[in-house]
């Protein structure tokens, strides 16, 4: 989340809410709790800032929807980030350093399936976080042409349904990323000491059964475990990790599929509220009109304004100029805060 300018643009939203001092009358404070519970009303966010639903729901107005956008993209750049293979501690880094162990005798089965396990389950909450930003998105496409460009933009970022396929990844009829789990295990061990059988098939004496658990065959794989669960590989070094490998580059390497995805939820982040909504916006004539009134006079606009409460205080923080998504977001948490 970008911090930068908080200071101001807290202090720019301080000045929208008339302070009255103790005459009986709200302070600012009271007014900046009253329209943040609103917006957390709208989005299903209980009282302790815990979603109580997700977020692909449609928004009833521009302000609540810019919030829940804000969260469903933090989410999809944090889960991206596990992947990435130049973020710190990511999945794959973790899982070659476990190869390296199994090619020097070090590992044991178990160090090799939590590895595998850890792979999976990051892809699979990736493809969550995907679905609900996408789903959202498209939910909410009449807050503005900006909106479907997002969208149109995040569907840009996955690999063709081929190349998904080798991953045991496909789209359903919806464009949701879905993952089969057994598929992508046996993508990620496809390298293991692979032969071709009678049918012309390849093999490796590794396979997984109904609730993921890792099958090794003694007498058809090179990758051989005892009865103390330690593994011994007797194959060639480079075809050991080759099929996670490509899953690695395919996936978290530079323009992989969480690479780009990554991206664009930072860059999104990064982008001005207004190139998010688009220009034609329902709302930007109200935004117009309200960057014309006095900042401080966030009392007189209401009763002139028929917008919403809650679009209220989106329009006031506009009056301040084009800030991004995440110090929007932030100027609201900080009000969560009073």
């Amino acid at each position: 989340m970008a911090f930068g300018g908080i200071s101001s643009n807290y202090y720019s939203t301080y000045n929208n809410y008339s302070y009255s001092g103790y005459n009986g009358v709200d302070t600012w404070t009271d007014n900046a709790n009253k329209e943040t519970e609103k917006l957390k009303d709208s989005l299903g966010i209980d009282s302790s800032g815990n979603k109580k639903t997700d977020t692909t729901t449609k928004a009833s107005s521009a302000s609540s929807f810019l919030m829940g956008y804000q969260m469903a993209l933090e989410d999809l750049e944090a889960v991206s980030k596990k992947l990435q293979t130049d973020s710190k501690d990511n999945v794959f880094s973790k899982l070659d350093a476990v190869w390296n162990d199994v090619a020097n005798g070090k590992a044991t089965k178990d160090d090799l399936e939590k590895a595998l396990n850890d792979v999976v389950s990051a892809v699979t909450d990736f493809a969550d976080k995907y679905n609900n930003t996408v789903s959202y998105l498209k939910k909410n496409t009449e807050h503005g042409s900006g909106v479907s460009s997002q969208l149109a933009s995040f569907e840009r970022g996955l690999p063709t349904e081929k190349a998904l396929k080798t991953m045991g990844m496909s789209l359903d009829k919806n464009g949701n990323l879905q993952v089969d789990e057994k598929k992508l295990k046996e993508a990620l061990v496809s390298g293991v000491g692979a032969y071709m059988d009678d049918e012309g098939k390849l093999q490796n004496g590794i396979t997984f059964d109904e609730s993921g658990k890792m099958q090794i065959d003694p007498k058809n794989s090179t990758l051989l475990v005892d009865d103390k669960g330690n593994l011994t590989y007797t194959g060639d070094r480079k075809s050991l990790t080759s099929g996670s490998d490509f899953v690695k580059e395919s996936i978290g390497g530079q323009y992989g599929m969480a690479d780009r995805i990554g991206n664009k939820a930072t860059a999104a982040l990064d982008s001005s509220i207004s190139s998010i909504l688009g220009s034609d916006a329902p709302e930007a004539e109200a935004i117009k009109e309200a960057e014309k009134k006095d900042a401080g006079t966030y009392g007189s606009t209401k009763k002139q304004s028929t917008m919403s409460d809650s679009f209220l205080q989106f329009a006031s923080f506009a009056k301040s100029g084009a800030y991004n998504l995440s110090n929007y977001y932030a100027v609201n948490m900080l009000n969560m805060l009073v």
